[in-house]
């Protein structure tokens, strides 16, 4: 993934070609209302922290699949 650097990008590759999964990235967001928005709307799949879509997960509107172990070890710059 292009905005993914270093370490971070070739583990979310790994991840990825691990389980088999094509990306087709359709947007680069660092603002969590603006994902919280892109989830709600069918946009695809989010890393996004809990708290963020709790109403959403809380009354079913969103279904997360739990923890990511592989991005447990990942240190962002």
């Amino acid at each position: 993934m292009d905005g993914l650097p270093g370490q971070a990008g070739a583990q979310h590759a790994a991840v990825a070609l691990h389980h088999g999964i094509t990306e087709r990235i359709a947007a680069e967001v660092d603002d969590m209302a603006m994902i919280r928005l892109m989830v709600r709307e069918d946009a695809g799949l989010a890393v996004i922290p809990p708290i963020v879509v709790r109403d959403e997960l809380g009354n079913g509107g969103l279904v997360g699949p739990g923890a990511c172990p592989a991005w447990s070890k990942v240190s962002w710059p």
